[in-house]
């Protein structure tokens, strides 16, 4: 049989009807708190979705970047070689241009006509 000591420790250790009343509204809210987290969950998902296809997109614009600027450089190159090819090809007709006036000079004074510039 058991003794008032015995009822007093198990009073202790076992849960009352109120403490199952306030267990019960702690699940409930626990309920609350886990949808609440679901739903976010599911926002978070699709929010996740949308980040990775616009970093998809950023990536294929960064790519197309890089090609742009391949041919532009290749362009400059080019536009580059071709000055540099006209700055020797200048630098040749000034040569002969001068070479020439000199002739011209030589020819006039042997002739006797005087050149104006």
């Amino acid at each position: 049989m058991l003794t008032k000591e015995d009822i007093k420790q198990l009073t202790k250790v076992l849960a009352t009807a109120e403490d199952v009343k306030e267990l019960r509204g702690d699940v409930k809210e626990l309920k609350t708190d886990v949808t609440g987290l679901k739903t976010d969950v599911k926002e978070l998902k699709a929010r996740s979705i949308t980040t990775e296809e616009s970093l998809k997109d950023l990536k294929e614009d960064v790519q197309g970047l890089r090609e742009s600027i391949q041919m532009l450089t290749v362009s400059v190159d080019g536009l580059s070689k071709s000055i540099e090819d006209l700055k020797v090809e200048y630098a040749a007709v000034t040569v002969k241009l001068q070479r020439h006036e000199k002739w011209i000079q030589k020819i006039a004074d042997k002739i006797g006509v005087g050149l104006e510039y």
